[in-house]
């Protein structure tokens, strides 16, 4: 993880002209967070897109597509958009650890298909979650979450937060930060990382178990320590119901996690986040929460290539 003023991100004119600037609140963009369509999206949404036809569809006799309608290849964007940037800010006065999961299908006819993007996504710190020649429909528990392999040979993952806890602002004010951790490649530690499908908040770490085996919603994300040692757990941990942006925190089913806007349409639904973008959580001051309150702990922002806001905050 590295240490920033700043979360850093490259234009599409230059895959890797970063900008250092202070205040990513004040950097202007859209307003708020594109609200889904009820109609689009009613019950539990389905784990990827479907194969199929729509490869037909957006590729031509190459396997390119140049502008596809949906993106079920990474290969199909292009290289300036391939990676993210993964963020935390914490604005409680305690210090926090967190944990969550990458996720991405590879293999024959997953996201990650070619050789060489596989190779990449090992090399940032991917690792195999199921191994090659899996079949689809094969699955595997993290914490109290299932994965399923829905397309491609392989499910790989990369973790977040791993190591180290961030410490807690001075001041608590859930309204400014000067500066934000980023998990970085584990080769070249460089903040860029591989575009996974999901994030997933779920971890096989014992310190982050859930509340509820039986409900993924209650698998916890984030702990609140008295200091950076670690030495001492206080207030009430994060489940993933109580992170803006997860689709347990919009209801949608059980799954802790937010996705990939796989349809280049400018409309990215409340839950996703963008390819080519930087995603900046921020964890708020309310580790003192009792349980029977609901309200939010982490807010996201999500910003494009660009650095165009798409999500705000929740306020």
């Amino acid at each position: 993880m590295a240490k920033m003023v700043l979360t850093i991100r490259r234009s599409v004119a230059s895959t890797r002209c970063a900008a250092f600037f202070a205040g990513i609140l004040l950097v202007a963009g859209c307003d708020g967070a594109n609200p889904f369509l009820s109609a689009q999206f009613t019950g539990n949404l389905p784990p990827t897109v479907a194969g199929g036809e729509a490869t037909a569809r957006n590729e031509d006799s190459t396997g390119n597509a140049e502008n596809p309608r949906v993106i079920e290849h990474v290969d199909q964007l292009p290289p300036e958009l391939r990676t993210f940037v993964h963020s935390y800010a914490n604005s409680s006065i305690f210090a926090i650890e967190w944990r969550a999961l990458f996720v991405v299908t590879a293999g024959d006819g997953g996201f990650v298909r070619n050789e060489g993007d596989i190779r990449d996504y090992l090399a940032a710190g991917y690792v195999d979650l199921l191994p090659p020649d899996s079949r689809i429909g094969t699955t595997t528990t993290v914490g109290c979450v299932t994965l399923e392999l829905t397309r491609g040979t392989r499910l790989l993952g990369m973790v977040s937060g791993e190591t180290g806890a961030l410490a807690g602002s001075e001041t608590g004010d859930p309204d400014q930060f000067s500066d934000s951790t980023a998990d970085t490649r584990r080769d070249n530690a460089e903040p860029f990382l591989p575009l996974p499908e999901r994030i997933v908040f779920t971890t096989s770490d014992p310190r982050f178990d859930c509340e509820n085996r039986a409900d993924p919603c209650s698998q916890l994300a984030i702990n609140f320590y008295d200091d950076t040692t670690l030495s001492k757990q206080i207030g009430t941990s994060v489940t993933a119901a109580r992170i803006q942006g997860t689709m347990c925190n919009f209801g949608i089913g059980t799954a802790p996690e937010v996705r990939l806007d796989i349809t280049p349409n400018g409309d990215t639904s409340a839950f996703e986040f963008v390819p080519g973008g930087t995603i900046l959580w921020r964890i708020l001051d309310r580790a003192q929460d009792t349980p029977d309150q609901k309200r939010v702990q982490v807010v996201w922002s999500v910003f494009d290539e660009n650095l165009v806001r798409i999500h705000n905050e929740m306020p």
